[in-house]
């Protein structure tokens, strides 16, 4: 999904970089301020139109609602997007129980929106207990009152607590979907559609993440960069159907050897890269040279596939992209020795000397 059109639309001044995520937790906040404010608009129109028809009460009660509203949008921008959507659905709530005690012909469409608006708001999980008090406050009433309401109020009433319930029925089946659909997409965002592996950019967050552990607690950190050899050639000789193919057998060996903490992702192309939580170099060799024996053995149309490696131990002044480079190295001096070698790589100067070498020449 291209999301360069939302990024510009959420934040003109955000980079490139930004990832779904933070896309995501804009949309959110946007949306909730949206909501708030047409919130505004509604219970403004309300305020006129009970200012004119003598619901004095009603409009003290929607008055109070709109100064919460309007205070908490104007003086706190900085809130998060759940205390903003707990906060318009809690105001809807002081509207709806003084009502429910002096109006009930104006209470109707509010009872039955309150759980689907609380729902989509805040979840179902804290819209349960919202929709209980105030249906606890509903039946309290009923109870209270049975002796002088008549056969219409009873109606009336058994059609308010019907629609209720309806509502939140139908507001749990639209959390269960949009939870469904929303986990579906993180998926999607997250992976590489051909291989399954995590995508580049989701690597290089969680890459960064680790990076900072391991500087933390001083614990080793170890990765793996893996190229196929003549990947090209296999390309042009069988046809991109037969290389995406390859792609999927390879990336499901690397899945099926390493350990369920290790985190395997396509970097771009025929490259791999795997991310080696508490390994060393020299436990990082061996995992390489597993993967090397495992990806030599296989075989597809009576076709044979070599890799090579490049791998790197985190060094203590170590950014994430003098990491990634020097692990970028060592797959370089892998494919010029030979190809389908595993080289190891623990220094910045060789890179240094040769790109200074280049230079001159």
């Amino acid at each position: 999904m291209n999301y360069s059109f939302l990024r510009r639309f959420l934040c003109k001044d955000c980079s490139e970089d930004i990832s779904v995520f933070e896309i995501e937790n804009l949309f959110r906040r946007k949306l909730s301020f949206f909501a708030s404010f047409v919130g505004i608009f509604v219970q403004s129109i309300e305020l006129i139109y009970n200012y004119f028809l003598g619901q004095y009460k009603i409009f003290f009660i929607n008055l109070l609602v709109l100064i919460i509203v309007s205070f908490v949008l104007l003086f706190f921008k900085k809130l998060s997007t759940k205390i903003i959507t707990n906060l318009l659905v809690i105001s809807l709530s002081i509207k709806i129980l003084p009502i429910i005690l002096f109006f009930k012909e104006t209470l109707f469409p509010w009872i039955v929106l309150f759980p689907l608006i609380s729902i989509i708001l805040v979840g179902l999980r804290l819209s349960f207990f919202y929709s209980l008090a105030v249906f606890s406050i509903i039946m309290f009433v009923l109870i209270a009152k049975r002796s002088h309401l008549t056969t219409y109020d009873f109606q009336f009433y058994f059609e308010i607590i019907l629609a209720y319930l309806t509502s939140f029925l139908i507001g749990s089946i639209y959390e269960f979907f949009n939870k469904f659909f929303h986990t579906q997409l993180k998926k999607q965002a997250l992976k590489d559609f051909l291989t399954g592996l995590f995508n580049r950019r989701y690597f290089e967050e969680i890459l960064r993440w680790e990076i900072e552990l391991s500087k933390r607690y001083k614990h080793p950190l170890s990765i793996i960069l893996v190229d196929l050899d003549d990947f090209k050639c296999i390309n042009d000789k069988y046809g991109h159907q037969f290389g995406d193919k390859v792609l999927k057998m390879v990336a499901e060996s690397i899945k099926r050897n390493i350990r369920s903490s290790d985190i395997p992702a396509r970097y771009g192309g025929e490259e791999f890269i795997i991310l080696l939580p508490e390994t060393d170099l020299e436990g990082a060799k061996k995992v390489a040279e597993k993967l090397r024996r495992i990806i030599q053995e296989l075989s597809i149309d009576n076709t044979k596939l070599t890799a090579s490696f490049g791998i790197t131990e985190l060094l203590e002044n170590d950014s994430m992209e003098t990491f990634i480079k020097r692990a970028d190295k060592a797959l370089y001096r892998a494919k010029k020795e030979g190809k389908n070698k595993v080289i190891a790589e623990l220094s910045n100067e060789t890179f240094e000397k040769n790109c200074k070498n280049k230079k001159t020449d």
